[in-house]
This record gives C-alpha cells, sequence and structure tokens, in this order.
C-alpha cells in the first residue's frame, strides 16, 4: 500500500513538473503577441536586460507584467477562471462584469459626484467660451448605460439615474434636456458591449428631433449587416463565453451619399468605414471610431442648417440618423482635443456656425467617469 501511494505521488510530480516545463518552454520560445484583441490593449514585452534595469529592480518588475501577459494558452486560461467563478463559486461578477438576462453589463452603482462636476464645468467652459454670445437652440441628452434597465431586477447595484440627470440639469441651465430613457430598452444594446445598436436608435434619433424642432422623421430606411461576430469589450475584459453580436447599420440615400472630413487625418470619408470591422474595435465602423473633429456634409439637404455635437462613442452610431435634418453637422469629442484648440479650427463666430443648433449627447458610463474630457 506504501509503496502504491509512494508510486501515485511520483507519478504525479512527474506529471506536474512535465506540465510546468511544457508551459515554461512555450513561455521563453513563442513570438510575444503584441495586443490582446480580446481586452483591447497592448500587451508588456520582454524588458531589455540590462545592468542599469537589474539594478534598479525595472527588470523584474517589467518581467512579471511580461510572464502575465504573454503566459502560454492565457485566453483559454482566462475563460476557464471566468466560466470556474461564475459556475463553480457561484460569484455575482467577475471583475465587475456581470451577465444578466444574457447581456454583459458592468455594476455602476455610485455617483462618482467629483466626475460630474469635471464634466458639468467642462461643458460650461465650452459654453462660455464659444456658445454664449451665438443664438444657438443648445440641447443634451444623457444616455443611460444598460444597467438602468437589466441591474435592479437582477438583484445588482444601481444607481440612482435620476439624481444622476438631475445634477446635469441643474448644472446646464443653459440647455433643454431631452428624454431618452423612454426610447430606448434593454434590447437596444449590444449583449456583449455597453453601446448601443444603431438599429435599435430610428425613435431615439426621432424623439432628438422632435425636440430640436426637426420635421425630418423618418423609418424609411434599409437596415444592412455590416458583421456577424461583433465581440464587445465586456466579452474580452471577463473572458465571457457568449454568443457574438451581429452589428447591423442603418442606410439611406442621404446617409450614403454623406461626406465626412477628418480634421486630424485631414481626409474626407463616408459615415461607415469597412476597414474598421476587421480592426481592434469593430464598433469603429460608425464615422470611423474615436476622433477628435469631424464635419459630415449633406449635399442632399433641403435647406442650410447647420448642428454641432459633443459627444462620446454613443454618438457615432446615433448622429448618423441626424444627417437628414441638417446641412452640415461639425462633430467634437472632448476627450481628444483641448476647448482652445478647437477655436482654432472653428469659427464659431461666423454665420454659419453662430446659428447652429447644439447638442450635448453623453452617455453616463462616460460621465460618471469623466477624467478624459478636456478643458
Amino acid at each position: 500500500m506504501i509503496k502504491k501511494e509512494k508510486q501515485q505521488a511520483i507519478v504525479t510530480l512527474l506529471i506536474t513538473g512535465l506540465t510546468f516545463g511544457i508551459l515554461c518552454l512555450a513561455a521563453w520560445f513563442h513570438t510575444p503577441n503584441q495586443i490582446s484583441v480580446c481586452e483591447r490593449r497592448r500587451l508588456a514585452q520582454l524588458p531589455a536586460l540590462t545592468k542599469d534595469s537589474v539594478g534598479k529592480g525595472n527588470f523584474m518588475s517589467g518581467f512579471e507584467r511580461y510572464s502575465q501577459d504573454q503566459f502560454p494558452f492565457r485566453e483559454t486560461f482566462r475563460k476557464l477562471k471566468t466560466k470556474a467563478l461564475f459556475s463553480l463559486y457561484q460569484q455575482k461578477d467577475v471583475h465587475g462584469i456581470y451577465v444578466a438576462d444574457g447581456y454583459a453589463a458592468s455594476i455602476e452603482s455610485e455617483i462618482n459626484e467629483a466626475s460630474v462636476s469635471h464634466a458639468v464645468n467642462a461643458f460650461e467652459h465650452v459654453y462660455t467660451q464659444y456658445l454664449k454670445n451665438g443664438s444657438h437652440e443648445i440641447y443634451a441628452a444623457i444616455v443611460p448605460d444598460k444597467g438602468y434597465y437589466l441591474a435592479a431586477k437582477n438583484g445588482y447595484p444601481v444607481m440612482d439615474y435620476d439624481k444622476f440627470f438631475k445634477y446635469f440639469e441643474n448644472g446646464m441651465p443653459y440647455a433643454k434636456f431631452i428624454d431618452l430613457t423612454q426610447t430606448l430598452s434593454l434590447e437596444a444594446y449590444y449583449f456583449t458591449d455597453s453601446h448601443w445598436r444603431q438599429e435599435a436608435l430610428i425613435e431615439t434619433a426621432n424623439q432628438i428631433k422632435r425636440n430640436m424642432k426637426n420635421d425630418t422623421l423618418s423609418d424609411d430606411y434599409d437596415i444592412c449587416q455590416a458583421a456577424d461576430s461583433f465581440y464587445g469589450v465586456y466579452s474580452g475584459q471577463a473572458a465571457l463565453q457568449v454568443t457574438p453580436d451581429k452589428i447591423m447599420y442603418i442606410d439611406s440615400e442621404i446617409i450614403s451619399q454623406a461626406q465626412v472630413y477628418n480634421y486630424e487625418t485631414k481626409k474626407t470619408g463616408t459615415v461607415y468605414d469597412k476597414d474598421k470591422l476587421t480592426g481592434y474595435d469593430p464598433y469603429d465602423f460608425f464615422l470611423s471610431g474615436p476622433s477628435a473633429l469631424l464635419r459630415i456634409e449633406n449635399p442632399k439637404a433641403a435647406e442650410k442648417k447647420n448642428l454641432i455635437v459633443f459627444r462620446d462613442s454613443y454618438g457615432s452610431s446615433l448622429i448618423p440618423l441626424l444627417i437628414d435634418s441638417y446641412s452640415s453637422i461639425v462633430v467634437v469629442d472632448l476627450r481628444y482635443i483641448a476647448q482652445k484648440k478647437l477655436g482654432e479650427l472653428i469659427d464659431f463666430e461666423s454665420d454659419e456656425m453662430a446659428n447652429a443648433d447644439v447638442l450635448f449627447l453623453y452617455g453616463t458610463i462616460l460621465l460618471n467617469d469623466s477624467s478624459t474630457i478636456k478643458k
């Protein structure tokens, strides 16, 4: 009996040693990956081994990050860990991400008042510097994250959204607020991503138009498919094994003929960028993703009417549905452009811009973590 136990112990040690040996060899000899597509981030690379890096301890700390990021079969192990945490240990979330009713979402339970104040101050600075002396009609709309429709009914912590909205209504007295919550539902969001589905936004766009006194309400669009395997940001962050989303988009004669000028690249393109579907984030298909400053021209416009939109990534998929109401739309993302630079690129005192409608369109996720908004 003792001999048998000894043999089993030896076999266990051999298997364990062989497994670690294979993993170590794989770690040393495999070609390091530059990025993690699932996590949408750059992976740590092998640090240079020098006398200086060893002496200062930089090599060991860098090697630790490298070994964690470049571990063989890392994605497989991440998925196994997530499955164990959810299924075996009955954990309610992984890294603040939970799954309920088939939707992955991030827990948003506390209002970050410092962040809200930062965003309100940044918007007020835009108003004071560029809009106050114009003849603008100014509007604001806040996009609730999917937790607004999902969290409470599934027993997850939920933010006081009414209080959150009130902060901005009180802090932006120069803007007329448009309530979007009644035009949206849980089904308006991707299963695996934080963003909303463009094909579900027709009534939301019409709600904005009605409030902005535009009569170009329409449901005469074609709904097309851009991609059938979209794994959103939550599926990668938490290594979820989920059914991918489809990316659908809305097209029309006006949208297809609109031209989009990017002030950073100094290039003119189209509303939808199919090259982005195979890139870092397929959602960048809409208006080519994050951009500091865009100008959309509608050659089919019935009259000269202009719009300025200050937005985050939710605007990328909604703004195309506003094109039929305007001859031009200037799209500003304050995460990527300093406000003083904005005045150098746009003449807010020109007849065109001084009379433009203005829309602040932001999601609760960014507003509750607004440090990236520049003043």
